[in-house]
């Protein structure tokens, strides 16, 4: 069993341990936890630093009972401990380290007493007269403290209001509000911009749409011109022809007509009547 003088022999280890990462250059803090305290405060001191906010230990080599005593009596007097100046910051860090005296004292008295027999010869190195010996030192700390048991559990159930309170998270509604205003500002703002977009495209369709049909349009006002052309020449061609034949005709007729007179003339000089075997003559109807 482990004896309550060896317990400081933890900070020993702590340096040993602190070396070796030092040749390893890995940070101490990193890697070991950290040891409670190393100062071995009086009560007085004790007193003190508890109520002005500051953290305070206890370490096994210390006199319990003397602090525990002090610590009570501070505690108990309304000039001190019970002044709600005072009590409103002392009495929550207070009861644990009452707590952690008490414990402490337990520790240090059964280890010391199992070291005592052990030393003495009264009792063997075995674990169940070892026992033995605990059971009688927690008999004789329960009949001691006994009164302060009852005493401490009052404190600690009176220290809970003046617990303290955890640090409540930041007020982010403001932040969750210019937030949600800043994405749906964006998402109009998108918005906009795809509308704005589909708006161009299908201007530029109509664009396009408006070209096609006006190219279009040129194309079959030009077939049209192009027809019309075509018709304008095929009349004037027509009515070319037209006019050539009927002024052959008429030249035909002209000269047929100059003949019968030559023949009328050139009967009536002889008496005779000449045949005609082409033209019509003057009257086609007499032979």
């Amino acid at each position: 069993m482990q004896r309550a003088g060896a317990l400081p022999q933890m900070y020993d280890m702590r340096k040993v341990e602190e070396m070796f990462l030092r040749t390893l250059k890995v940070p101490a803090d990193e890697v070991l936890q950290p040891l409670p305290a190393t100062e071995n405060m009086d009560p007085v001191s004790e007193n003190v630093a508890a109520t002005m906010g500051r953290p305070i230990y206890v370490m096994p080599q210390q006199d319990h009972m003397a602090h525990i005593m002090t610590h009570m009596a501070f505690l108990k007097s309304p000039l001190f401990g019970s002044n709600p100046v005072i009590v409103k910051t002392f009495l929550y860090p207070m009861a644990t380290h009452l707590r952690d005296h008490l414990l402490n004292y337990y520790l240090v008295e059964a280890h010391n007493a199992v070291d005592e027999a052990s030393k003495q010869g009264l009792i063997p190195d075995e674990a169940t007269e070892q026992t033995k010996v605990i059971i009688q030192v927690q008999q004789f700390i329960e009949q001691q403290l006994g009164a302060f048991g009852q005493e401490l559990a009052q404190i600690d159930q009176a220290a809970q209001q003046f617990r303290p309170q955890p640090p409540m998270p930041p007020d982010s509604s403001m932040q969750v509000a210019q937030l949600n205003a800043q994405i749906q500002g964006q998402a109009l703002q998108q918005r906009a911009q795809v509308d704005q977009a589909r708006i161009q495209l299908d201007q530029q369709k109509l664009q396009i749409q408006q070209q096609n049909d006006a190219a279009k349009l040129t194309d079959q006002q030009q077939a049209r011109a192009e027809k019309l052309q075509a018709e304008q020449f095929r009349q004037m061609a027509e009515s070319q022809r037209t006019a050539a034949e009927m002024a052959g005709r008429e030249r035909m007729n002209t000269a047929d007509n100059d003949t019968a007179k030559l023949l009328a003339a050139a009967e009536m000089a002889t008496g005779e009547k000449v045949a005609v075997s082409t033209g019509t003559g003057i009257n086609p109807g007499t032979r």
